[in-house]
């Protein structure tokens, strides 16, 4: 793993229904594991640096973020009180900024937008970016009611290096949860 046994799990926020299923599974897999979780918002707005701050009424991108990251927060110790929660905003485009994260992290969380095949292949995917460059496992947690848990890990295995990694992972996971690993 890219960031070590105690690299905390990051999530990746953005205020989203999506988002706040991501914080909901991180905090429950950071707290199962004892790790900390880390909520990042990465922003990159056209004109964000020459956009007037403070104006009446106006739009203030810094209280924004921080917000989303707030509240982020608050929602990870809700769910659970214990945990070492570390929140930061970050301006840059979501994918390097994330991915940059992965280098540090035990495994990275995203909230998923009608989570499908093809909405994974669309050129512009940032979950799709995340899967195939990221230096750390990543869950894609999809924005939808999910069934009753099945207590099982599934992971996909080829034979290749990447595949061992992604094995020792599910093993890991599905020792911490009790659960049946099916690869």
């Amino acid at each position: 793993m890219a960031g070590g046994t105690h690299a905390p799990v990051v999530a990746a926020v953005n205020g989203s229904p999506a988002s706040e299923r991501a914080v909901d599974w991180a905090a429950d897999d950071a707290h199962r594991r004892g790790l900390g979780l880390r909520v990042v918002y990465a922003f990159d707005w056209p004109l964000y640096h020459s956009t007037p701050r403070d104006l009446p009424g106006g739009f203030d991108a810094e209280e924004y973020a921080r917000r989303i990251v707030d509240d982020a927060r608050r929602r990870a110790l809700e769910r659970a009180p214990a945990l070492a929660v570390e929140a930061a905003h970050v301006t840059g485009d979501p994918e390097p900024v994330l991915l940059a994260e992965s280098q540090r992290a035990h495994s990275l969380v995203v909230g998923t937008h009608h989570f499908s095949t093809v909405d994974l292949v669309i050129p512009g995917s940032l979950t799709m970016a995340l899967l195939l460059s990221s230096s750390c496992p990543v869950v894609a947690v999809p924005d939808v009611e999910t069934l009753p848990l099945r207590n099982r890990v599934t992971v996909g295995v080829d034979g290749s290096e990447n595949a061992r990694t992604a094995s020792e992972w599910a093993f890991e996971a599905a020792d911490a949860r009790g659960a049946e690993l099916c690869a």
